[in-house]
């Protein structure tokens, strides 16, 4: 992964937007780049960033006749690959790509197959939908305008030879650079082939390759990027990743419940404080009972009348006592039952 990121959000959407009027997506080959015009650097950053700023200062006339349909593809890969997808000033959009980045390489060193190739689908446009509910909207756009790149060119090819896969093979190092997915800035270069990590990150970038066949058939790319499209992915069940093992685990929160028929719900503290409890020793003084947030709690006796309590700070009386239990205990009517019930 490039060391260095060349171009902001900005200058990435304004060339995309540009560029998209000036391919002819029916041309064959825009997979190679060996139909662009010699002579040109189109890597060049100077180069580059001067075409961006002719085309945000609408000054177009001066070189929108030099490139071919592969020179802009070419140029589209390039300033992704360099740019500044993810803003790490933003902090929330930090998190969630560094829980997206980890994830991304865990999946990309596993066999690929259809279940985990959906799931990475969504996985992905959940992470693009944070990105736009933390204000990084450019970001996200960003994203999706490489990716409806990547759809137009498979789909609108008349010669069929630009094939999901073929696309996928052209965009898996330009998709895994640009998000910066090893990592924030990477250790080696290229030229150190021998090494475990340039070895584990080549794999890696291959493999992301497979992943990217089934994002850029999605039709959510086939369309020009609109941010509600992405709303429906913000309220999908989370899948967290462990820091040590990045085992998965989905999520999805339960609702409270504080019946004492299913205990299953309830703080296993409490219930083993309930059920030391003997009605039959119950003095005027509250238990000894684990100190918890207070909670409000409806229960009943066995063989009395049903009791609704509300559990404050202090204690409060229970109004109703069973008879038996008040004959066998010798209580008289002007004592009160003081319970002290506290619960996550």
């Amino acid at each position: 992964m490039p060391n260095s990121r060349h171009y902001t959000s900005e200058d990435i959407k304004n060339i995309f937007d540009y560029a998209f009027t000036k391919i002819n997506f029916t041309e064959a080959g825009l997979t190679r780049d060996t139909g662009c015009t010699n002579g040109l650097n189109l890597t060049d950053n100077k180069y580059v960033k001067s075409i961006i700023q002719k085309i945000t200062e609408k000054k177009k006339e001066n070189f929108e006749n030099i490139h071919n349909s592969h020179d802009w593809v070419k140029m589209l890969k390039h300033v992704f690959q360099n740019g500044q997808i993810i803003n790490f000033e933003n902090i929330n959009a930090f998190k969630e790509w560094r829980i997206f980045s980890a994830y991304s390489r865990k999946t990309f060193i596993e066999k690929a197959h259809t279940e985990k190739s959906k799931e990475y689908v969504v996985e992905l446009k959940k992470f693009m939908a944070k990105l736009i509910g933390y204000g990084a909207v450019n970001e996200a756009q960003c994203i999706h305008l490489m990716l409806h790149l990547a759809y137009k060119i498979f789909t609108e090819d008349t010669t069929k030879e630009n094939t999901s896969e073929k696309v996928a093979n052209l965009l898996g190092c330009v998709f895994y650079d640009g998000l910066q997915l090893e990592g924030v800035v990477k250790s080696f270069t290229m030229f150190d082939l021998d090494s475990v990590q340039a070895k584990e990150y080549i794999n890696r970038s291959h493999q992301c390759s497979y992943f990217l066949k089934d994002i850029i058939e999605d039709p959510l790319f086939s369309h020009a990027f609109q941010k509600t499209d992405y709303a429906q992915y913000l309220v999908m069940p989370k899948l967290e990743i462990e820091e040590n093992n990045f085992s998965e685990k989905k999520h999805l929160r339960k609702p409270r419940s504080y019946s004492l028929e299913s205990t299953a719900t309830l703080n296993p503290d409490f219930i083993e404080a309930f059920k030391s409890l003997s009605v039959m020793n119950i003095s005027k003084s509250a238990p000894d009972l684990p100190l918890k947030q207070n909670t409000e709690i409806t229960f009943s006796y066995s063989n009395g009348t049903k009791v609704a309590s509300q559990f404050k700070e202090t204690n409060v009386a229970v109004e109703t006592i069973p008879q038996d239990i008040a004959e066998r205990q010798n209580l008289k009517s002007k004592n009160r039952l003081s319970l002290s019930l506290f619960t996550k």
